[in-house]
């Protein structure tokens, strides 16, 4: 949160409309309480106040944790294995696209590109205690006009926990994106979706 902050005012953004996917949108609500006048609207994407247990201890299994790929090929199978479950509508061809957004590319070979502290911290949980919850840090977004996108297959944001949002949010618009998990690729009719808020906001 402090280095997107500190970003804005380097930039000399004084509000801007944020687009958080998963830890991405823990921020953005932690911006919310922090420096809620920066934030002109919001859109959490597969992230809400309570984060679901199973589908954090999946995550946890891979992140930092990913076999070595001996090519591509191998790379895009070893993405089918870890999270074809979640994502069940793409193609040959999105999976190769998916890949390359997972990996870097280090003269032709295929590398891990995981923040390690992010390792770090889902190291730090506890499954065996209850999940803190960021409900209050969401009820201070209930000022702005906020967008929930949730995949339909998703583990970390479930269905109650999206509609206890829209009880606790009067101007929450949600979006559920078919044939996909944790979380929904920013690609095609998501984006067109995510700019389609933002400008019609813009526009009012």
């Amino acid at each position: 949160m402090g280095d997107v902050l500190d970003g804005m005012a380097a930039l000399g953004i004084n509000r801007a409309a944020v687009v958080g996917t998963s830890r991405g949108g823990i921020i953005a609500m932690l911006m919310g309480v922090a420096r809620p006048g920066v934030l002109a609207d919001a859109v959490l994407n597969d992230i809400g106040p309570e984060i679901e247990p199973q589908g954090l201890a999946r995550i946890k299994t891979y992140i930092g944790r990913t076999p070595a790929a001996d090519d591509w090929d191998d790379a895009v199978r070893i993405q089918r294995r870890l999270h074809g479950a979640q994502f069940t509508g793409l193609s040959d061809a999105d999976w190769v696209d998916f890949t390359r957004l997972t990996y870097r590319d280090l003269d032709g070979q295929p590398v891990g590109d995981y923040d390690p502290a992010l390792s770090r911290t889902l190291d730090a949980i506890d499954f065996d205690k209850p999940m803190p919850t960021l409900w209050d840090e969401f009820k201070a977004m209930s000022t702005i006009p906020v967008l929930a996108l949730r995949g339909v297959n998703s583990d970390l944001l479930s269905e109650s926990t999206l509609d206890r949002m829209k009880a606790a949010h009067p101007r929450l618009e949600t979006k559920i994106v078919e044939g996909e998990g944790h979380p929904p690729l920013l690609r095609g009719h998501v984006v067109e979706t995510i700019a389609g808020f933002v400008a019609r906001l813009d526009k009012g």
